[in-house]
Parts: structure tokens; sequence; C-alpha cells
């Protein structure tokens, strides 16, 4: 089998054009979390209230899911990205391209992280307080991916079940009980913040294990990808929900750090019940989010893309990278006429910034921010459709 150059990790692993066709199932499924995930972006841009947006006792119950649908996003993301190296490697990628490959675009990751993707959610460059996002877990879960590619996927498979499965158990150990040792903890298991001095503090919120271990379970998923059918997804799929109403709805234990309390109405008691702890992603938040993702990803599995809805998902699917690392500017720069009219300060992050806007205008911006990037987006895909340069494979 003809080996896949680098290019065809860039977007989820799937070869160029000319090589072999994509499956844009893949590429579908992705773009509608991209979408989704711009959604949840808006509203911290645009709003700043006090407590949680998945708090089952006080939030709408509209609020509530505008939160919880983007809860899908991180996952399906991580997922994703394992599952297209995990095709790259099926269709004969050398291990060592792939590892080399998977090593250097994971650091480069990293320092998005800590640049340009953390200046477009603060739009400030004193450093005093960095965050460490969705974008520094996947650039380190593919980093640690590229180093256990070599022990083949039934290994990493097991890996990543173990990890999926049992991080509940020690991602509760606070970082201080390790001493010296503490930062690498909550780097790997316990999100929080490091002091790097007096004023500099970097805050970890994507703790890296966890969401390695959804990485490695893609990459097995898209190593078997032309032997799984759409069956196959749905039934996985399923079996994560009712796990899900196992764990979570009757035993109410092991699976989230959190245990669900009966509300005041029955409505509210099921908000309890899927309001998951995602920093770190508990078992039961990453069932509730995969079962339906690889349902959704069966759905999809083989159908052909008709209408214009589904073709332009596919496009913004297709340039994820490039797409994250517009959409924060884009989003922020937006909010900035409402803060300005408000007297609030402009070169501050999305939280408690003291903006509070109705979510109609919430949605508005949203859509409002997807429509600015389609043309941009749709311009990189054919870019990179055309080029084979290396350099685009990292963007």
């Amino acid at each position: 089998m003809a080996a896949v150059d680098a290019r065809s990790l860039s977007e989820g692993g799937h070869p160029p054009l000319g090589t072999r066709p994509r499956d844009t199932s893949i590429d579908l499924l992705r773009g509608i979390v991209m979408v989704l995930m711009v959604l949840d972006h808006a509203r911290d841009f645009f709003t700043s209230r006090s407590g949680s947006p998945t708090d089952p006792a006080t939030a709408s119950g509209v609020l509530f899911f505008t939160r919880f649908v983007t809860h899908y996003c991180a996952p399906v993301f991580v997922a994703l990205a394992g599952a297209g190296a995990g095709i790259s490697r099926a269709r004969g990628k050398p291990v060592p391209d792939l590892v080399r490959f998977l090593v250097t675009r994971g650091l480069w990751l990293v320092l998005l992280e800590l640049t340009l993707v953390r200046f477009g959610w603060q739009f400030d460059l004193s450093y005093h307080r960095t965050g460490a996002q969705v974008i520094w877990a996947l650039g380190w879960s593919m980093v640690l991916l590229g180093v256990l590619v070599p022990l083949g996927p039934r290994v990493l498979a097991a890996l990543g079940a173990v990890i999926v499965l049992g991080h509940d158990l020690v991602t509760p150990i606070p970082a201080e009980r390790f001493g010296v040792l503490a930062p690498l903890w909550r780097i790997a298991f316990n999100p929080g913040p490091i002091a790097i001095d007096e004023n500099h503090s970097l805050y970890i919120a994507y703790a890296v294990v966890p969401w390695l271990g959804v990485m490695l379970l893609g990459y097995a998923l898209g190593h078997a990808w032309t032997r799984v059918h759409k069956r196959h997804l749905c039934y996985g799929g399923a079996a994560a929900l009712v796990a899900f109403v196992a764990l979570r709805g009757l035993a109410n234990g092991y699976g989230d750090p959190t245990p669900w309390v009966a509300q005041a109405t029955t409505p509210r008691t099921l908000l309890a019940i899927l309001a998951c702890e995602k920093y770190p992603p508990s078992l039961d938040y990453l069932l509730v989010t995969l079962g339906p993702a690889a349902i959704a990803l069966g759905a999809l599995h083989g159908r052909k893309l008709a209408d214009p809805l589904s073709r332009a998902l596919v496009v913004f699917g297709q340039v994820p990278l490039f797409f994250y690392l517009l959409h924060l500017p884009l989003v922020h720069a937006l909010s900035l006429p409402l803060r300005a009219q408000a007297m609030l300060p402009l070169a501050s992050g999305p939280f408690r910034h003291g903006l509070d806007v109705s979510l109609p205008l919430v949605y508005a911006m949203w859509a409002l921010t997807v429509a600015i990037l389609w043309m941009p987006c749709r311009a990189w895909a054919r870019l990179k459709a055309r080029s084979r340069a290396v350099w685009l494979s990292y963007l």
C-alpha cells in the first residue's frame, strides 16, 4: 500500500486529493463540532455571569443546553485527531515518518497555544496569566501518541481504554501531595494553576493524560477504519450511553467526582445528571459525549453530501487548525464595540470581563463569526488541495 505523505495528517489523517478519496463523514463531524465550538466561545466573550452555565439549580434550560451541546467539541476533536493518525498508518505511512510528524506537529501545537491562541483569548502580551487549554492537551497528546505508535494499535487501544476507564481513580489526588513534582501532576492529571514566579502563572485547564486516552482510542478506531461498518459505530455509541445511564443515572458513584443531587423538579434533576465534569473529563463526561458522537459518525459514514450546508461544514472540518486560529481573535474583536460602549477594559480575557448580553445576541454573534470564516476557510482548503507543500500540514 502506497505511503501517504505528511500532509494527510494535517486535518485528520486523510490523504490529499488525488491519492485516495476522503471519507467526508469524518470531515463533516469535525466541521459540526468546530461550529459548535464557536457558539461556546461567543458565549464566553459576550456574557459574564456568576455561576456555572451548567448549574442545574440556577441556569435556564436554554443556557444549560447552549453550553452542554458544546461539550461535544473537545472529545470529538481529540478523538478524530487520533483517528486521522490511525488511518494514515493503516494506509501505509511508515512508523518513523508518522512518529516524526506527530511529535513535531504536537510541539508546534503547544507553541501555538502559548502564543497565537493565548493572544486570541486575551489580546494581552503581559503573560501574567497564561491558560493551557485544548490545543495544549491536543499537542502533548499528539507527542505522546507519536512516542507510543511503535507499540501497535492493539496495545494503544488497550492503554486508551485503561486511561479512559480508570483515570478517575487518580485525577482527584491533589497536586500539592507531590511536592516539587506537583507541576507535573497538574499537567498530567489535576488541572489548576502552576506558579512560575510571583507575577506569572500557567493555568492548566486541560490535563493531558485523560485526553491522551481519548486520542489513543481514536487512533485504534482510525487504524481499523476500513473494517468499521456504520452499525459498529452505532452499537458502540449506544453501549456508551447505556454505560452512562448505569454509572451516572443509576449508580451515581464512580465515573464522576460530583454525584448528582435531586433538584426541585424532574427536568432540573435530569440537568443535574447531565452536568458532568470536564476539567478533567470524567468517564461519565466522555461516555455522554463520545457515545452520541459515535452514533452520529455511524449515521454519516458513507453518506453522499448533496446539500450545501453539509458541504460547507466539510470545508470547515478539513481546515480545523486554520479555523481555530482565526475564530478566537475574530469573536473577541466582535465583542470590543460592546465592551467600549460599556466602558470595560478592551485588553482582557473572555471570563469575568463584565459584559453580559442576551442569548439571542450571543447566537447572532455566533452566526456572524461562522459566516465571516467561510471565505478564508474555503480558500485555505482549496490551497491545501492544490499544493503538496509540507509546511501546509502544520496549519
